[in-house]
């Protein structure tokens, strides 16, 4: 499960150390280096809680859209 994993630079990493995804909304600078942190940050700020209903359904969605991604760059997925 994906949950509130992102890629993102060392440096950041380090900014957002185990902080849940609430604190990690309101790094607009940090979060416009991820789409995945996009959504995530847009789900916290509509009122959804980060609960684990929440999370399979942010990994369930993430894992469309890498799949989508990937079958538009030609990869059979």
């Amino acid at each position: 499960m994906l949950g509130n994993l992102a890629l993102v630079s060392v440096s950041t990493n380090s900014k957002f150390s185990n902080n849940l995804p609430p604190y990690k909304a309101n790094k607009t600078e940090i979060v416009r280096q991820s789409t995945k942190l996009q959504i995530m940050a847009d789900l916290v700020k509509s009122g959804t809680t980060w609960d684990r209903t929440a999370t399979r359904q942010h990994d369930q969605a993430m894992v469309k859209l890498l799949r989508e991604d990937l079958r538009k760059a030609g990869h059979d997925v």
